[in-house]
């Protein structure tokens, strides 16, 4: 403030004062100090002013950062359901009905427009076809091979419906007959996508040239949309559903909780709660102990010198990394690079064969308060929907952890 005051003086120094006993030549250089003066205040507040903008756009830049990396720290709809898709399999498999519903619609299309063969192929995201059903009045034996056929490409392209009422005898486009006398003189075929990225593929041949009738599309797409909106919405319910389950486990995890009696018995509620839910050859749980250690709260599964009551240091191995970043880590296999990277601490030599690896940090108001880490012997065992679980998880105890930390202290100070 006093820069801005001296800043004013100098100019009505500047504008009002000139002494006479200096003349016309020492005015003028009085004038131009004042003046050097004026500029040099001018610019050490416009820095200063600059230094200010860069704290503030620094500070939300790490609030930006820590939200990215902490579970605790981001929108719960986004925390609580990162991955809100299943794929279209999982619902056939876990409600056959969907199935038998996609069967009945074959077999409308079918005594629709009468084909000689008809086939309902699954192209899932990854590009695998399954066959779903067919009806022929041949005698064909798969498995079928598409991967010289162009028809999945020429449905895609035509948008709406494939016909093809002329198909030269030796055409590849169906894959079904190379070892047969019968060769389709006409096809139709046209798509239903999915929002899992599944698509399904409605395929249909005749003996005779010029079989399939454009009137007929007009029905084919009801039916098509009709049995889109069937299944669009057996994915909704069944999204609805996981996220409900979710709900009831985040539930019954913070009821056992808030029952401990100690940090001890919350940590020992969470490893039973835990093992109920992931498959490992190791838990480990710990909690931070100052801004450079760690040490092992509790460690079930192989046997190895690393036990409860364990300490190691934040900064020589991966689950030092995951409490000092405050960051989850999924590997698939840990011994596969080039380079032996350690668990806990540089003293290391092995990971007693152990791959997987999935860490999350027991994180609360942007601090790793510890890590909870699931390994295993078999590689990829863990993906995104087990991390996204452990981190909703990990969220619940942290609150657990804190509140025992809190009372500690608060015991101390009393």
């Amino acid at each position: 403030m006093y820069k801005f005051a001296v800043l004013y003086l100098l100019i009505l120094i500047a504008v009002f004062f000139g002494p006479d006993f200096l003349g016309s030549a020492g005015n003028i250089i009085l004038k131009l100090f004042l003046l050097a003066g004026v500029s040099y205040l001018l610019y050490d507040l416009w820095r200063e002013q600059e230094k200010d903008t860069q704290h503030t756009a620094d500070e939300q830049t790490s609030s930006a950062v820590l939200s990215a990396n902490s579970p605790e720290q981001q929108d719960s709809s986004q925390t609580l359901f990162e991955n809100d898709s299943i794929p279209f399999s999982r619902l056939l498999d876990e409600y056959p009905h969907y199935k038998e519903c996609l069967q009945k619609q074959f077999a409308l299309i079918r005594d629709f427009i009468l084909p000689h063969n008809g086939y309902l192929i699954h192209l899932d995201a990854n590009n695998r076809a399954y066959l779903l059903q067919k009806e022929t009045k041949v005698d064909i034996q798969g498995p079928f091979d598409f991967s010289e056929s162009q028809i999945f490409t020429l449905v895609e392209a035509k948008k709406q419906f494939l016909v093809e009422n002329n198909l030269e005898p030796e055409t590849n486009l169906l894959p079904f007959y190379r070892a047969l006398d019968y060769r389709p003189a006409s096809c139709l075929a046209f798509s239903t996508h999915l929002p899992s990225g599944d698509r399904l593929y409605w395929i249909f041949d005749a003996a005779g040239a010029e079989f399939f009738n454009d009137n007929d599309f007009s029905t084919l797409k009801r039916i098509n949309d009709n049995t889109l909106q069937l299944l669009q919405t057996g994915m909704q319910n069944r999204i609805l559903e996981k996220r409900l389950g979710q709900e009831q486990l985040n539930f019954d995890l913070a009821q056992k909780l808030n029952r401990a009696v100690s940090l001890e018995d919350g940590i020992e509620l969470f490893t039973q709660f835990i093992v109920d839910k992931f498959e490992a050859s190791k838990l480990t749980v710990a909690l931070r102990t100052s801004d450079r250690e760690a040490v092992i709260q509790k460690a079930i599964g192989i046997e190895d010198p690393l036990k409860e009551g364990y300490s190691f240091p934040l900064d020589e191995g991966l689950n030092g990394w995951v409490i000092m970043k405050n960051n989850s880590y999924l590997i698939d296999n840990i011994d596969k690079g080039e380079y032996f990277i350690p668990r806990f601490s540089r003293s290391e030599k092995t990971n007693y064969g152990l791959c997987s690896f999935l860490s999350t940090p027991i994180s609360l108001a942007g601090e790793a308060l510890g890590m909870v880490t699931l390994e295993d012997k078999k590689d990829n065992k863990y993906n995104d929907e087990d991390k996204n679980c452990l981190i909703r998880y990990c969220a619940i105890l942290a609150q657990a952890v804190g509140r025992f930390q809190n009372a500690t202290q608060g015991e101390r100070n009393g």
